[in-house]
């Protein structure tokens, strides 16, 4: 894994497409990419959760953590919903392509769990 590192806030992940624009939800995988040549992968991760009995569960993924410089351009953001039959959504609720930091909001359906990849591409 690379030297950064993800802050997570919350519980609970989903999935959905934007194309660089905040506050975007839908079901489906989110990929805004511009990649450039020499490209590196800044951060990888994959999130799971199996569900909650008595509600939704949210996560907030940020790059880089908080105190860590913003030293990488972020060319590409790849968002897997790795079990889409579920319901849960993901939005990119700060930053976009050109931007040195960035936010994912995850969400699961009601008691649903969630599985999803996060993949951030940059230098």
């Amino acid at each position: 894994m690379s030297r950064l590192t993800l802050c997570a806030v919350a519980v609970l992940v989903a999935l959905s497409v934007v194309s660089g624009e905040p506050d975007i939800k839908t079901q489906e995988d989110v990929i805004a990419c511009a990649t450039k040549p020499g490209d590196q992968v800044l951060s990888f991760l994959q999130i799971k959760d199996g569900g909650h009995n008595l509600g939704k569960g949210s996560l907030d993924v940020v790059y880089p953590p908080e105190g860590e410089p913003e030293n990488a351009v972020i060319n590409c953001i790849m968002i897997k919903d790795l079990k889409p039959e579920i319901g849960a959504t993901a939005s990119i609720t700060n930053g976009t392509i050109g931007s040195t930091r960035v936010s994912i909001h995850l969400e699961s359906g009601f008691t649903k769990g969630f599985s999803f990849s996060i993949k951030l591409l940059g230098q």
